[in-house]
């Protein structure tokens, strides 16, 4: 109990110092386990933070593949079958056969679960051929915000990320000592389409593992069923398609899951 109070002091001070946890560089991520992460409980980006090309992945929870439960007639269950499966699995694991026990256990389990998706990738490409120096890209631990501040040709440029959960959206605050311009993109690995900022698309509606596909039972065709009139569909919205010099810019990025 003794402990648990002078930790509780100890924390109750350095909240009152407004004390800051950072992690910080001096570089662009390269790759997705270098870059930060923002996010709300719902929506999320990891944020690579390129002075050239600005990249930012992002993710919806709500957006997986699938539909409402069918049962015994969920499409993986084909060649399954619960009634006899007990028997089957240990006949086979008494002939030493354990591929096939392996694979009649299978209707023990019922189908496989759904797999979670990629939302996309919004992009910030600037239209310059700018000198980088000052270089600084930082993830704020206390407000749970990424800033990225650097020159380009000597001047004063900061980027700022953040996710609202209040107002259900990811925000990227752009700030330049002089105008710049850029193009703003935004791109799904799914099926999609894209008009004025507005994108619409869908996810498959049923999705086998991997380890399912390559185990040669599957029963043949692809790993992922699409169906642009089943499944998930997502509409996501940025605000801005094109930055034409300014000084200083907020994007928007929603989206939304049925």
């Amino acid at each position: 109990m003794k402990r648990l109070l002078i930790l509780c002091v100890l924390l109750s001070s350095a909240c009152a110092r407004g004390q800051q946890y950072t992690l910080h560089y001096d570089r662009p991520a390269e790759f997705f386990e270098e870059a930060l992460p923002i996010g709300n409980g719902r929506l999320g980006a990891m944020v690579y933070g390129n002075p050239r090309e600005d990249k930012l992945t992002l993710n919806d929870i709500t957006l997986w593949t699938g539909e409402p439960d069918r049962g015994a007639q969920h499409p993986d269950m084909a060649g399954r079958t619960y009634e006899g499966a007990v028997d089957a699995v240990r006949e086979a694991l008494w002939r030493e056969d354990y591929q096939t026990a392996e694979w009649r256990q299978l209707g023990l389990q019922g189908h496989y679960s759904e797999t979670y998706q990629p939302l996309g990738t919004l992009t910030i490409r600037y239209r310059d051929d700018a000198e980088i120096t000052g270089y600084r890209r930082v993830l704020d631990l206390s407000t749970a915000t990424v800033t990225v501040s650097y020159k380009r040709n000597g001047k004063a440029f900061k980027a700022e990320y953040f996710a609202s959960a209040p107002d259900s959206v990811i925000v990227v605050h752009l700030k330049s000592e002089v105008p710049f311009s850029a193009d703003v993109l935004f791109d799904s690995p799914q099926p999609h389409e894209t008009a004025n900022g507005v994108t619409d698309g869908y996810v498959a509606w049923h999705a086998y593992p991997g380890d399912y596909v390559h185990s040669g039972n599957f029963p043949g065709g692809p790993q992922r069923l699409y169906d642009p009139e089943r499944g998930i569909h997502f509409r996501t919205i940025v605000s801005e398609t094109s930055l034409e010099n300014c000084r200083e810019a907020t994007i928007f990025i929603v989206n939304s899951t049925s």
